[in-house]
Parts: C-alpha cells; structure tokens; sequence
C-alpha cells in the first residue's frame, strides 16, 4: 500500500511507534551455561566457543547489551553490530536487522532491515534468510512481496534449516508467492520434519516448529499430544514462541478441558521472560475475558506486547475499543489496529478494515477498507480475502466487480478459507465473474467441505440435492450432509438435511438429535415422533437423550436442546416417561446458566403448574426479566397475565411492544385489544389490519380471527372465499386455530374432511369442533353422545373469560347438544356473548329478542353488532326499529364496555400458554 493511503493514521499512531521504538527486556533469561540469549529468535542458542575480540565474542557482547533494555546501551550494540556485520559476520547482520525492523535502538527502518537480514543470508545464516523472507512476505515496507520471500526461504532450506523448509513448504501449501504446489509442499514438509527432529532438542526454535507440523498435520499426522511434547521441550529450551504455542493447546482445550487453566502461565512465562509479544498479547485477552480483569495489569501487557512487536498493538487496540484498560478510544483503537496490520497481523487488519469501512473512529473510507483486507489477503490471510471478495461482489464499498470477487473467492479458498471455497464453488456454478464450470464448483466445494466447515457442506448437499446448477445426486447429497454433520464446526441444518434425506430411520433419529443438539430448533420439534417411527431401541433412546442433555450441558447451553430435553421430561413420551419435576429442574437449570428459551419454558411451568407448584406472580417475574432482555415471546406471555389481572392497557403496551419486534402472535392480542377496545381504544379497521399483518407473518389465530371477520362481514362487506382461504391458513400440520370453521365452510361438499377438521379442533380444546363433531357423527350415537357433552363442558369451562364460549352455550341451549333445550337460557347466553362484543352473541341475540317481540332489546344487540362493523346487524337493527313505537326509536349501541374476546380468536389471548405447551413434543 502507498504511504499515501495510510497517510490519514499518522496522528493516532504516534503514540504506538513510540512505544514499539522503546526497548523491552525480560526479567530472567534462564539461559543454560552453554547458552546464549538471541533477542531475534526470542530464544537461548548454543553458544559458540571464540577468541576474545573475535567478531562472535562482539556479538554475544551486542546481543547482551541490547538485553539490558537501556538507550544508551542499545546504541552501543548497533555500533557493535555494524563493525561485526561489515566484517561478514553473518550472524551480526541479522541481529543487527532485527534491532532495526523492531526499532529496538530507535526508529523502525524495514527497509534497512531487510537490507542486513539478506546481508546475513549471503553469508550463510539461515535466520537471516527467515528475516529477509518475513519483512517481504509481510509488507513492512510497503506492500507484501511473497514473490520476493521465496529466494531467501530456499537459500535458507538449502543451508539445511529444517525452520526454512517449513516456512517454504506453507508457501506452496497456500499459494504465497509462488504457484499452488502441494506436491512441492509435501516434499518440502518432509525435508523439515527430518530436519527439526534433529535439532529439537538442540535447539528451542527448532522444537516449536516441529510442534507446529504435529499440531497442523503438516508432513507427519496430526498429533496434539506430539505436538506438546515438541513444544514443551522447546520451552524448556528457552524458546518464547513454542511456551507459547503450549499455552495455546491447553487454552484450544486440545489436552482436555480440564487443562484449559494451564495456559496463563505458559502464556505469561513466554511473554514476561523470553519476549514473545504473542504469549503477552494471548494472556492479556485471557484477562480481558473475565469481568473482574485488571485493567492496569490488561495495560501492562498490552504496552509490552506493543513494544516487543508492533504487529501485536492490537491488544492495545481492543483495551481502547472497549475501555477494558481504563479508557475507551475509538480513534486511538482504529489507529492501533491499523499499526498492527502495517507490521504484517491480518486479524489486525480485518478489524482495522471493518472499522474503517464503518466509520468507527475514522472517516468512513470504503475502497481503503478493501484494500487493507487485500493486503492481508496478500499476507496469506484467507479469510481476508474473502471479506475482500464480497466488498467486490456487494458493491457497497467499491464498485461491483464479479470477476475480481471471483478470483478473491477462489484465492481465499486456497489460503484455507471454506467460507471463500463455499462462495467460489457458487460462482462457478451460475457463472458469475467467470464460466460456469461444475467441475471446478464441486472441487471448491470439496475443498471448503474438508477445511472442517459444515456450511459448506450444506451447500454442496444442497446443490446436489435440488439439482441447482447440477445434475441432481441423492447418495452425493447424503454424503455432504453426513461431512456437514460430522465437521471439525459442524452445522446443525446438514444433519437436519440427513435426518429428512435418509431413509434409514435409526440413522435419522440420530442425525436429528444432533441437529438438535447443535441448536436447530425444527429438528427439534419432531424427535419424539422420530423415534416411535424408527421403533427405537433402549439404547437409541437413551443416546438420543443423551446428545440433548449434552448441548444442554454445553457452555453456553444450546437452548433448543434444553427445552427440548424439558419438554420431553415434562409430558413424556416414547423417548422418556414423563417426568415433569425433572422438566422443571432442568429448563431451570438452563436458565441459570443463560439460555433464554429455557428461561421462558421455567416460566410457562411456573404460570401452568406443570412440574412444579403453580405461582404467577414469580413466572410474571421471570417474564418481565426476559422481557426486558428483548425476548418479545415474555412480553407477550407477561400481557397474557396481565389481562387476566384486569390491567388491560398494560397489557395492550406490552402486546404492541411484542408486535412491533415482530411477534405475528403479539398482533393478534393487539388486534383483539383494539377490537375490543380492551386496554387500547376501540379501534376495528385498526384490528383488523393487526390481524392482516399477524395472519401475512404466520399467525394461525390471526389467520383465524381475519376469516370471521370476513364471514360475517365485519367493516367490509362478507367474503366467503376469502374466508375459507384464511381458515385453511389457519388449520394444517402446525395449527387447529381455523379447523372448526373451516369444517363449517365445507361440510356440504366434503363431509369426511369436515369431520376430521373438527375432530382435530375438538381434540385441542375448541367446543364448536366437538359439536360440528357431534353432528357430523352419524353412524355411532354414544360417540356423538360423548362430543356433544365434551362440546359442552368445554363451552361451559371458557364461558367465564370467553365471550364466543358463551355465544356456543346459547346455541347448545337452543339445539340441546350436551343440555335441554331451553330457549330463556339461550337468550342469556347470547346477551352475555353480545355484551362482551362478540358479533355472533350479538346478531343470535338479536334474533332471540325479536322473536320474542322484544324489540327494544333486539335493536340494542343488533346496534352492537353494528357498532362492531357487522353491516348485516346495522340492517337488522333498521328493520326491527322502524317496527318499534316511536318512543322507543334510536340507537341503543355503545362503545364501553369491557369484553373479554372475539369468536375463534377467544382462545387466542387465554390459550397462548396452552398452546405454548403444545408446541413441545408430546
């Protein structure tokens, strides 16, 4: 990048270089006698037998005085450093580029640097090659040069450092400066495993990077235990980068959770006594991750990672991002990360390029984020080219350009991005930014699938699944889905995929109880029905539970297994016997531990009684603490209890809260309010565009309550096409909401279909589909006996809060279904229906009144209707009153009232806790 391009950083930077320009030594080398400090390789090294005054005698004087940290002294090593390396000392040479590219006795000069490191490496010093080939390969003066690096990691290989041949060989793994070559890269991962394994242990730096090629799998198979005996022994050979690397297995969990603590001490021991600015930078974001961190400690080590390395400012850069260190600096936390992706950090760069893209800190500057995140693609950072490739492909920050996207897609993808092989595979397969070539697309595919990432998988599974932009393959499909599912980063959705695609049962079940495990709550919702079709065994059932209980015990724990395994516990079933306490204790458990769906099932069982002693006023504060938190499914629940407290409006405020974060079932509660005028005025176009907008989100009772407003005609004229539509919306796998009605709609032409509409929605609790059951029922009269009394008691139970209920128990008086006919009760029923607005109570009502020749009374109930938007109660009213005597005429309507619900949706508002249980599996 042109010095122009960085040139707006230079007032936030001064403060960073300098503190990289001001010398950093540790507090105890600990090097054996033998033994020698080499501040450039952070590590001790054998030390050589020399005349005194002999050119190494100086270096080792050099190299000891730069060590003892002082201006003065550090000026009198370069001096010696100069003389020594003039004289073709080639180890001077490359202390001497060290001392400058750290700017460890002044200003950083990379240029100069690289200058003596390729001086040290045309007199045969291996680590002088190393240096050259990094302060190209990084960019520190300018922009990367990974061509420019390859000369001197060959040289380097060639004068048998085993070090060399592995940093060469990554360079042909990854396509850095030379052609994607893992033929080249095997050879040459070879050549440096026999050579470290004769250095190490020798040789502290030779160590780590045998550890490196045990831990990455690079020449020799991966070996996380190899691996920290590697490093372990480098450690103790006072190498900084390899007690570093140690602490990064326990911390990575690779030698057991359990061991995780281990990793602050190697961590800090690398940064505090052999000057690895890594081992700094990883103990302080492990200080930096617990509430109770220090931040003059935080500051101490970020200013001493600073200082021994600039590419590692950006742990000062996070402390000023978040004020962790005692105080919060945007512009100053731009500047950081931008010093430290200068000095070759890619992850440095990427945050330096999202801030600077969005302006925090800094002008906003696209098309200089991009560019920075293709500078660190040109480090080697896949995962910077990637974002850089979809900055080109959005459009957004730079112009569009698909073919550049593409070429970035496809380069991050060697440089070990699945995110990059994923989109590149995509590209290839519509041909955009180049050919279409489903070759190629499967081999991208292939290659982002094997870097361990499930999402990749997917969409390779998926493309061969749906035939999109190839020929359709079920086995390739399954093969996908099963390497999504079983990734080193698994995705949930592949085993949900396998679990639907396979036609092994057993082998389902258990691919969705992983998905479930993984978080995907829809693999959830059916596993109790999995298994009782795969006729599970002792021992599937039992590993199903316990893959749930093991996402359940994760940390953080994965919500949909928690409730999930809750569930199942609360209301048994074919994988468990019910055992509701148990249901209780763990979605408790859960909630404790942050898992918000949890915390809402405790709730439900607190308000329903179900596995533990029912008490509303401890589930209404949980619910007003998830409801705080932002969990619009509390407030609603919360509004639920509330109206049953008779605090309507809070209710109402708490419903539009709900619906407005987007809760399709929070606009139908509103939609009732407004159409009740409960809690919020009387408002029904108002209603009736919340019940739109809930049944167009999915709602199935807002579906349900639009339908009838359509049937009867309420604030537009009937419609019953449109009705029947939205019952049907309302009534399929997932939802009963409209059932009843639906079988009402279609019982002439479809009395079969009917007849299992209704008994569907008499199942779930809904009075009219047990009587439409009831009388659908021919064949067999206890049967129909039985629904009619069901329908009854139902209609009886819900009367108390439900207006519609009451409506039903008006015709179920006037019908005799479940009771005697008894026309006065009828007449009760309807009045009590009508006062509480609903318009079937109101126009039955009516009807009651009129043929008993009280007009009067008939007029009101139909008034109300029409109050409501019915136009056929406006007519009736019209009728009757133009037959009443003068004296009684006009209008006996009004808008107050307190009614409590609205024909079908009645059981929308009292039953959302009901119907929330349902939900669970069974």
């Amino acid at each position: 990048m042109t010095g122009r391009a960085w040139a707006w950083t230079a007032a936030a930077l001064t403060f960073l270089l300098a503190l990289g320009a001001a010398p950093a030594r540790a507090i105890d080398r600990d090097c054996p006698a033998d033994q020698a400090w080499s501040p450039n390789l952070g590590a001790c090294v054998a030390r050589q037998a020399t005349p005194k005054a002999s050119p190494s005698a100086r270096y080792y004087d050099a190299s000891a005085r730069l060590d003892r940290g002082t201006a003065a002294e550090a000026a009198k090593a370069v001096g010696i450093l100069t003389a020594t390396c003039g004289a073709r000392h080639a180890p001077s040479c490359t202390l001497l580029g060290f001392v400058l590219e750290r700017g460890r006795a002044g200003a950083r000069d990379p240029a100069a640097a690289a200058e003596r490191y390729q001086r040290g490496c045309e007199l045969g010093d291996a680590d002088g090659c190393l240096g050259a080939a990094s302060v190209w390969a990084l960019g520190l003066t300018g922009d990367p040069q990974p061509a420019k690096a390859i000369a001197p990691l060959t040289r380097a290989c060639a004068l048998g450092s085993g070090r060399g041949c592995y940093v060469l060989a990554e360079k042909y793994a990854v396509a850095l400066g030379v052609p994607e070559d893992d033929r080249q890269a095997a050879t040459l991962y070879a050549q440096a495993l026999a050579r470290l394994s004769t250095e190490c242990p020798g040789s502290g730096p030779s160590c780590y990077y045998l550890g490196l090629a045990y831990r990455d799998g690079n020449g020799v198979a991966a070996d996380a235990a190899a691996a920290a005996r590697a490093f372990a022994t480098g450690c103790d050979g006072a190498s900084g980068a390899a007690c570093f690397a140690l602490g990064e297995l326990y911390r990575d969990g690779a030698l057991g959770a359990g061991e995780r603590p281990r990793a602050l001490d190697y961590f800090d021991r690398s940064c505090q006594r052999y000057d690895s600015a890594d081992g700094c930078h990883a103990a302080g974001a492990i200080l930096a991750a617990r509430d109770d961190a220090d931040p003059a400690r935080l500051t101490g080590l970020a200013e001493r990672a600073c200082q021994l390395s600039t590419a590692a400012c950006d742990l000062a850069a996070f402390l000023y991002a978040t004020g962790k260190g005692g105080a919060k600096d945007e512009a100053r936390a731009t500047g950081a990360y931008v010093t430290a992706c200068q000095a070759g950090n890619a992850t440095a760069c990427s945050a330096a390029a999202a801030r600077i893209a969005h302006g925090a800190g800094v002008p906003a500057d696209g098309p200089l984020a991009v560019r920075i995140w293709e500078r660190a693609c040109e480090t080697g950072s896949g995962s910077d080219c990637y974002q850089a490739a979809l900055a080109h492909q959005g459009g957004e920050l730079v112009p569009a350009d698909p073919a550049r996207a593409l070429a970035l897609f496809e380069l991050g993808c060697v440089r070990k991005s699945a995110a990059a092989c994923e989109d590149a595979a995509l590209a290839r397969l519509d041909g955009v930014g180049g050919e279409a070539d489903v070759a190629r697309a499967t081999n991208l595919f292939d290659i982002g699938c094997a870097l361990g990432r499930g999402e990749t998988c997917t969409a390779w599974g998926d493309a061969l699944r749906d035939g999109d932009g190839v020929t359709a393959d079920r086995a390739g499909a399954l093969a996908a889905y099963q390497r999504g599912c079983a990734a080193a980063v698994p995705d949930g959705a592949a085993c949900a995929a396998l679990a639907e695609l396979t036609d092994d049962r057993r082998a389902g079940l258990g691919a969705a109880a992983r998905a479930c495990r993984l978080g995907d709550a829809r693999a959830c919702e059916a596993l109790d029905d999995r298994a009782r079709a795969a006729q599970a065994d002792d021992a599937a059932r039992q590993a199903t539970i316990a893959t749930l209980a093991e996402g359940c015990a994760a940390t953080p724990p994965v919500d949909a297994a928690c409730t999930t395994l809750a569930g199942l516990y609360g209301f048994g079933g074919y994988l468990v016997t019910a055992q509701p306490n148990r249901g209780h204790a763990l979605a408790l458990d859960a909630c404790r531990r942050g898992a918000r769906e949890a915390c809402l099932f405790a709730a439900d069982d607190l308000a329903s009684g179900a596995g533990v002693v029912a008490d509303t006023g401890a589930a209404r504060g949980l619910y007003a603490e998830l409801c705080d938190a932002d969990v619009p499914t509390a407030c609603l629940r919360l509004g639920t209890l509330l109206v049953d407290d008779d605090r309507a409006a809070d209710a109402a405020r708490l419903f539009a809260r709900a619906c407005d974060d987007g809760l399709a079932s929070a606009c139908t509660s509103l939609g009732f309010a407004a159409y009740t005028g409960h809690g919020v005025d009387w408002d029904v176009p108002r209603a009736r565009a919340l019940y739109q907008q809930a049944c167009d989100a999915g709602d199935p009772w807002g579906c349900a309550n639009l339908g009838e407003l359509e049937e009867l005609g309420v604030g537009a004229p009937p419609d019953p096409a449109a009705a029947r539509a939205h019952y049907q919306a309302a009534c399929d796998d997932a939802a009963s909401a409209g059932c009843a009605r639906l079988a009402l709609a279609i019982e002439a032409g479809d009395p079969a279909a009917a007849r299992a509409h209704a008994a569907r929605a008499c199942d779930d609790g809904d009075p009219l589909g047990c009587a439409t059951a009831a009388r659908l029922t021919t064949t067999d009269p206890p049967a129909r006996a039985r629904l009619a009394q069901r329908a009854h008691d139902l209609a009886l139970a819900q009367a108390a809060t439900n207006p519609y209920a009451a409506y039903l128990l008006g015709r179920f008086a006037a019908d005799g279904v479940g009771t005697a006919r008894d026309r006065a009760a009828s007449a009760r029923w309807f009045d009590r229906a009508c006062v509480g607005r609903d318009p079937n109570g109101c126009l039955a009502a009516g009807a009651a009144h009129a043929d008993a020749a009280r007009g009067d009374q008939a007029v009101a109930a139909y008034d109300r209707a029409c109050a409501a938007g019915v136009a056929r109660g406006c007519e009736l009213a019209a009728s009757v009153r133009r037959r009443l005597p003068l004296s009684v005429r006009g209008c006996a309507c009004r808008s107050g009232g307190e009614p409590r619900d609205l024909a079908v949706a009645a059981l929308a508002a009292a039953a959302l806790l009901i119907r929330r249980r349902r939900a669970r599996p069974a």
